[in-house]
């Protein structure tokens, strides 16, 4: 979709419709190197480093090896857009209720609210909040037709924001060189 090759990394693809490139390595000057060589042949201001990419903000600590991405910002920006900035939760939105489909067809108002509400938290889930992941994704089962039970699950995960909004991943390094990261799954 307009993507092509970057001409000084293989490995890259630009559009060169967007406007923000991230560039990253393990030598700072090396990095500065492709920015200049690459500023031959097309239009690019090196903004520094990176603390913020698409609604994510990034926190580097190269002293204890950390990064840190949350998105505070995104979590506090829908609480108050959705007037949910005074929930709190009944019980962990980890745990999500029973949730049925609905019998009766939901009105359009309902349906279309609950859209947003779903997506607006699949968006969060997904970048940095993996806590919420499974019930949001439970709770998006039923965006066609939402019943009450759906919207109080809903709003528990809101509450749930709200209680904790500051909470994001950190990934730790084994050392000054090294990043590596480690991933476990659940089979079932």
């Amino acid at each position: 979709m307009g993507f092509v090759i970057f001409n000084y990394d293989k490995g890259a693809f630009i559009n060169p419709t967007i406007q923000y490139i991230i560039i990253s390595g393990p030598e700072a000057d090396n990095i500065i190197t492709q920015i200049n060589k690459a500023k031959d042949n097309i239009k690019l201001q090196a903004l520094g480093e990176i603390n913020t990419f698409l609604g994510i903000n990034i926190s580097i600590d190269y002293k204890n090896n950390k990064l840190h991405i949350h998105q505070n910002n995104y979590t506090r920006s829908i609480l108050e857009k959705y007037n949910k900035n005074n929930l709190y939760p009944k019980n962990n939105p980890l745990t999500a209720n029973k949730l049925q489909g609905n019998i009766q067809k939901a009105l359009q108002e309902e349906i279309t609210i609950y859209q947003q509400y779903i997506g607006s938290l699949l968006y969060l889930a997904l970048k940095t909040r993996p806590d919420i992941a499974f019930t949001v994704q439970n709770c998006a089962r039923y965006y066609s037709n939402p019943r009450i039970l759906h919207f109080q699950t809903v709003n528990n995960i809101f509450g749930y924001l709200n209680k904790y909004p500051n909470l994001g991943i950190t990934y730790t390094g084994v050392n000054n060189h090294n990043l590596i990261i480690k991933a476990y799954s659940d089979s079932d």
